[in-house]
């Protein structure tokens, strides 16, 4: 919870936005796409389902696609993958972001935007691995059905404090998702962590 903490000193000082629809849904997919990948496979990956406004606030600035550095079998990094990590902790199963636009001060035409997010079920210390390696889907908890090489819950379950809306995703895998908001509400544990990623024309 320190991140946390540190984060909401910061809050007062800069202003960030919400990402549009569009752009929560392009980047759900992006990190779907991401956990249904990683190497080995996953045996116990959560499927991100939702993207939780509770958990959208500013962040700062740092890197993101870190997978090339990291060593699942030695659990090691060569150089920095803490973002990876966060981005393929098996029990996540929500996200939210914030986004803040900068600009050169030497040119106004440069500008980036940078995307900062918290993950819900994280271990902040990040000292395991962060999802168990074998056949996909074959260590889920609960009752799932398999969804991108990840676990998908069938019934929304009782797991913290915390309540959020879920959506549904489409069963195709596109570039982007196309979702439909859910009438359901499910609580989720209030434990994250935070990745701030540096993007361009967000």
């Amino acid at each position: 919870m320190p991140n946390i903490f540190c984060l909401l000193f910061v809050l007062g000082h800069v202003v960030a936005d919400v990402p549009s629809q569009r752009e929560r849904l392009d980047l759900l997919g992006f990190l779907v796409r991401l956990r249904k990948d990683v190497s080995p496979p996953a045996s116990n990956m959560n499927l991100l389902v939702s993207f939780d406004p509770i958990l959208e606030f500013t962040m700062g600035i740092t890197s993101s696609y870190e997978s090339r550095n990291y060593d699942y079998d030695s659990n090691s990094c060569r150089g920095t993958c803490r973002n990876y990590k966060l981005m393929v902790w098996a029990a996540t199963t929500e996200v939210g972001c914030a986004k803040h636009q900068c600009f050169s001060k030497k040119d106004t035409m440069d500008r980036k935007s940078i995307l900062a997010c918290v993950f819900n079920n994280v271990d902040n210390a990040l000292i395991e691995r962060p999802y168990e390696m074998g056949e996909s889907c074959s260590n889920c908890h609960g009752e799932s059905d398999c969804l991108y090489n990840q676990c998908h819950q069938r019934v929304s379950s009782t797991q913290g404090n915390c309540t959020s809306t879920s959506i549904t995703m489409t069963k195709t895998l596109p570039n982007t998702f196309t979702s439909t908001p859910s009438s359901q509400t499910h609580t989720t544990t209030t434990d994250s962590a935070v990745t701030p990623m540096e993007t361009t024309n967000f």
